[in-house]
């Protein structure tokens, strides 16, 4: 049974969004921030992140469903996972708070974001018909060639001060979560450094994240895949992606979103958030 939800106090950098009133709980050992009411949806955050990815996005949503998002095991607030955690034990813990997040007799519909997305698609797979639908932005978890070239980005050197830190991090949003340097605003920096400095895992499953393919057959649920247009990491493009997608899934819904990166639910929050929920509010309860 999850722990009783208490009023949470986001963090001061995300005072001038308009967001609903949060409340936070450990549900089956994760942090999980919600807010609004109407058929659950549970949100999972990208790499190096937690429920701050989505930070522009629980408002608008929590007026057409119950929002929960979650943050992943050794991410944001959630207990650290040990360094030696198997991918499908990791895996088992996201499970186990999305099962318990399913109202008695109901189902659930899910949304991820990038990293998030390869766990999310195994967990919607193995949970069946008690997921409706399942959105996915930025997908990965797909086979890669080994040469295929990676957005150049910078890491922290000794003795660099907040200011030098923080120019890291508006570097490395502007080549791989936004659609340029331009598009970097200092609530993108903040989310991003906060993230960062509290993050305490790193995995270790290279060469395993790659079976999203197969999960996807595996899939009881309605399927939608978003990107930004921008987006540099679908390879060796959008199109050709898609069309992969399609060969397993042909009823899949598309979106793309004009003009976006990566983080395409941040820069284009009103496209992401009107395409999301559309396409979830169809799924039923």
């Amino acid at each position: 049974m999850p722990a009783a939800a208490e009023p949470y106090d986001p963090p001061a950098y995300l005072a001038a969004l308009d967001l609903p009133p949060l409340t936070r709980r450990l549900v089956e050992g994760l942090a999980v921030t919600s807010a609004g009411d109407g058929p659950p949806l549970v949100l999972v955050h990208g790499g190096s992140g937690s429920w701050t990815h989505w930070a522009r996005n629980i408002g608008p949503l929590s007026r057409r469903f119950a929002v929960h998002a979650v943050d992943l095991p050794g991410h944001g607030d959630s207990p650290a996972a040990a360094a030696d955690i198997s991918l499908a034990d990791f895996i088992g813990r996201l499970e186990a708070t999305v099962a318990a997040l399913i109202p008695a007799g109901g189902r659930i519909n899910l949304a991820a974001f990038s990293f998030g997305t390869a766990l999310t698609i195994a967990v919607a797979a193995n949970l069946g018909d008690r997921v409706a639908a399942l959105s996915l932005l930025g997908p990965g978890g797909f086979p890669l060639p080994a040469d295929r070239p990676e957005p150049k980005l910078k890491g922290f050197r000794d003795g660099m001060d907040a200011a030098a830190k923080r120019a890291v991090h508006r570097h490395n949003l502007g080549v791989m979560m936004l659609s340029s340097p331009d598009a970097v605003d200092a609530l993108a920096v903040d989310i991003q450094a906060h993230n960062v400095a509290r993050r305490r895992f790193r995995h270790q499953w290279r060469g395993q994240m790659n079976a999203s393919f197969d999960h996807m057959a595996r899939l009881a649920c309605r399927l939608q895949l978003v990107w930004g247009e921008a987006d540099p990491y679908p390879w060796p493009d959008i199109e050709t992606r898609l069309a992969d997608c399609r060969k397993i899934r042909p009823d899949l819904e598309a979106v793309i979103l004009p003009g976006a990166g990566h983080w395409a639910q941040f820069e284009d929050a009103e496209g992401y958030n009107r395409a999301v929920g559309d396409f979830l509010a169809t799924a039923g309860d």
